[in-house]
């Protein structure tokens, strides 16, 4: 026999819950991750943008940074896209609960 499924304004808000309390920190604890992997500068003045030095700038350094620069990026669309789950998952919450309300039968 096949299970049925019902949907409740009460599992909506749960997935926002969860969306809010839970999965929004850690993508903004992921990004700052990635930011947080700058490699140190360590030579002199001259070569302070060359993190990876100079033979492995150019081969390691540039790429690194574009890739890290595009991963921050991407962090940063998720956070929006989430965000906007969050305002249509509020509005289907309240939607539901009032479909839940009006659909309940009275007896006078």
């Amino acid at each position: 026999m096949a299970q049925e499924i019902h949907v409740t304004s009460a599992a909506i808000r749960s997935v926002r819950t969860e969306i809010g309390d839970d999965l929004i920190p850690e993508i903004r604890e992921l990004r700052d991750m990635v930011r947080s992997t700058d490699l140190e500068d360590t030579g002199p003045d001259l070569l302070r943008p060359l993190g990876w030095g100079a033979a492995g700038e150019p081969i390691i350094g540039i790429r690194y940074r574009e890739i890290q620069r595009d991963v921050v990026h991407k962090f940063d669309d998720a956070l929006e896209v989430l965000d906007t789950w969050l305002e249509l998952l509020e509005r289907a919450e309240r939607n539901w609960r009032t479909a839940e309300s009006r659909s309940v039968v009275v007896y006078r």
